[in-house]
């Protein structure tokens, strides 16, 4: 009645915080009309009948080829109830039922408490129906002065291995985001002669979602789909000579929530390599990776009264990269 819930650590992976099959009520409690009124007509009609259906004893009753009544009686008395069916899934139907004519729609039952009276038919929609309008909110948006914090690329977090670590073995659900961090030595000779041609650095990501930097610059982002985790990411960087700094914070967005072998489900970077250079392309999946799990933010909990003050809030404005909004 309250639809399927997708909040929290335990929602499944690019499904948006809602109710996904228009429940009745939504995720904040609102009535969501017609269905919630249809239901709740329904609820009255079987309601007037329930002392038919507890005392009485039930038959079917064959009306034509794909109609019936389905009926509650107690012998003798006045208590009846009555439910009529058309099962009939193209054409209205005219029923007669104890010397009474009945107009059903297609693939729909009557109810009638007393055998008698139509009080409900599930095809007929009486309820009004509504909709839902979003607006800007003046009280929300009133003289409030907006900081930031931009999100630090750690230099040298330890933790390190000889190849990018598979993400949800890497979080094991504690966050949802993790840095990789390499550092790669450049010759001049290695990049290209003209300053107008930058090699581009491709990353193929296994999901969910990645942001780059190259020695602290923040590069772009990219992400896959809920059909397609998987995706590439390729921008234009440009490296010095010299010592470079590589580094991808990768992200999921929950966890497998259905289908077989879950636990051979992968997320994180998977190759990556470098297009463009003098010597060629240069495959750096296998170079040492430095780990880190989380981010300071997250760390120092600054969503919170206590948290907050722990880091350094400036004036809010457009911002690149990995940026938290107060």
């Amino acid at each position: 009645y309250h639809g399927g819930t997708n909040f929290g650590r335990t929602s499944s992976s690019f499904t948006t915080t809602r109710y996904y099959d228009e429940a009745p009520l939504d995720e904040f409690g609102l009535i969501r009309e017609p269905k919630w009124g249809h239901l709740k007509d329904a609820h009255r009609a079987v309601n007037l009948c329930k002392r038919a259906l507890f005392s009485g004893s039930p038959f079917v009753q064959k009306l034509g080829p794909d109609q019936e009544a389905r009926v509650w009686e107690q012998p003798g008395t006045s208590l009846c109830s009555a439910f009529l069916t058309n099962n009939n899934t193209k054409k209205p139907q005219a029923l007669r039922f104890r010397g009474q004519d009945y107009q059903l729609p297609p693939r729909s039952i009557s109810i009638l408490p007393d055998c008698k009276t139509e009080v409900f038919n599930s095809q007929m929609i009486t309820t009004h129906h509504n909709s839902r309008n979003i607006v800007r909110s003046i009280a929300a948006n009133k003289n409030f002065n907006w900081e930031m914090y931009r999100e630090v690329v750690p230099d040298d977090p330890g933790n390190k291995l000889n190849e990018p670590r598979e993400l949800y073995e890497l979080t094991k659900d504690t966050s949802d985001y993790a840095w990789y961090i390499t550092k790669l030595d450049l010759g001049r000779r290695d990049l290209p002669m003209k300053n107008e041609i930058l090699p581009v650095l491709r990353v193929a990501s296994l999901g969910h979602g990645l942001h780059c930097y190259v020695n602290g610059k923040y590069i772009g982002s990219a992400h896959g789909s809920k059909v397609e985790k998987s995706f590439v990411f390729q921008k234009p960087v440009e490296f010095q000579a010299g010592s470079n700094q590589i580094a991808l914070l990768g992200f999921l967005v929950g966890l497998p929530d259905s289908g077989a072998y879950m636990e051979k489900r992968y997320a994180g970077p998977r190759s990556i390599t470098i297009l463009g250079l003098n010597t060629g392309t240069l495959d750096i999946t296998l170079n040492t990776w430095s780990h880190q799990v989380g981010l300071d933010g997250e760390k120092n909990q600054i969503y919170t009264q206590n948290g907050f003050p722990k880091v350094q809030w400036v004036k809010g404005g457009p911002s690149e990269g990995v940026t938290w909004y107060k």
